[in-house]
């Protein structure tokens, strides 16, 4: 709020220039998590919320998770990136209101967040062997990064849209 700050295990002391900023970010809308959706998160002192101006952005679209799936694959197909960018969209979906998926109407209490997406993508690639035993690596994937945390219900849902949008 002054400007200064002291680091206070070296007693340095830092003054910012006039129009100094700081920016944070938070997936979690510094409230409680129940669902340990977002690890380490806890909710914050209304005195550190008072200082802070809230803004929500929306979730990539699915040309903008292609455009950063192909980024990161720039070999990978086009047709197999779009695939995945709409999977990835409707998953989030499916974690912001309930759902259709197969035969069952399901919000989903656990969703993907970019740093999510990038380790089921690496994931993916590093199970590649298993497609030589007939599973899918990139269903198999999904365990670590998303499912293996979520009730039954839910990764049946996870799968069947897997199965309805990527095989």
């Amino acid at each position: 709020d002054s400007g200064t700050v002291t680091i206070v295990e070296t007693g340095e002391v830092i003054h910012a220039k006039r129009g100094f900023q700081v920016h944070a970010t938070c997936n979690s809308k510094f409230l409680d998590d129940p669902t340990d959706a977002f690890a380490g998160t806890r909710g914050q002192n209304t005195s550190v919320l008072r200082r802070f101006f809230s803004m929500v952005y929306e979730s990539p679209t699915v040309d903008q998770e292609a455009e950063f799936i192909q980024s990161l694959y720039p070999d990978l197909d086009k047709g197999i990136v779009q695939k995945k960018a709409q999977f990835v969209v409707a998953l989030r979906e499916a974690g912001k209101t309930a759902t259709k998926i197969g035969n069952q109407s399901v919000q989903l209490s656990r969703t993907f967040c970019r740093s999510m997406v990038i380790d089921w993508l690496y994931l993916e690639s590093t199970f590649g062997y298993l497609l030589s035993r007939g599973i899918s690596p990139g269903q198999y994937a999904l365990g670590p990064v998303l499912t293996n945390l979520m009730p039954d219900h839910e990764k049946e849902a996870v799968n069947a849209l897997y199965d309805s949008i990527l095989t």
